[in-house]
């Protein structure tokens, strides 16, 4: 039996990611939806790694997330993901960016979502108001986190896969 774990190895985080987006790859292309990857400097400024399009004349960005886990040395979550308001340089996420949707890959499912509907559902629920607290503390939905142990610029907020589904516009499944 293969270990859980091993995927989710420290430095890995990337590799979920290349993976979540070959998978996006895949049931695009099964779904006859044109895609193009994103160039370097459009993934790295406007959070986009993919475009798609069902007409192949206007192309929508997306930013692809894989299935994550909330604690380090932890499993994917069943329940929970983050979501990065502010990066560690400093600068607004994905959220605030310039691509048209993101993509959460859970268990067996793709699910799209507007990037403005998130931005949105955070914007109204995030608690501004809470203290900062290191992502090793206990987690509170909608409570500001940040990696305290890297001195981190970032700022990061739970929500439950739930809401992924409840905001998502389409579903596929993997």
């Amino acid at each position: 039996m293969e270990n859980i774990y091993k995927k989710y190895a420290k430095g890995e985080a990337e590799k979920i990611g290349t993976e979540a987006e070959e998978t996006f790859r895949q049931v695009m292309s099964r779904e006859c939806i044109y895609t193009k990857s994103a160039t370097l400097n459009e993934n790295k400024y406007k959070h986009t790694d993919i475009f798609i399009s069902t007409d192949n004349e206007k192309l929508y960005g997306v930013d692809n997330k894989g299935h994550k886990r909330v604690f380090r040395n932890g499993p994917p979550s069943d329940k929970w993901l983050w979501v990065e308001i502010i990066n560690g340089y400093g600068y607004p996420s994905y959220i605030y960016s310039e691509q048209t949707y993101i993509s959460f890959e859970y268990y067996n499912n793709i699910y799209l979502v507007r990037r403005k509907d998130l931005q949105e559902f955070i914007d109204n629920n995030i608690d501004r108001n809470s203290k900062i607290n290191d992502t090793k503390d206990s987690k509170v939905k909608f409570n500001l986190y940040r990696r305290l142990k890297y001195n981190q610029k970032e700022l990061l907020t739970l929500i439950e896969y739930s809401d992924i589904q409840k905001l998502a516009c389409k579903v596929w499944e993997i």
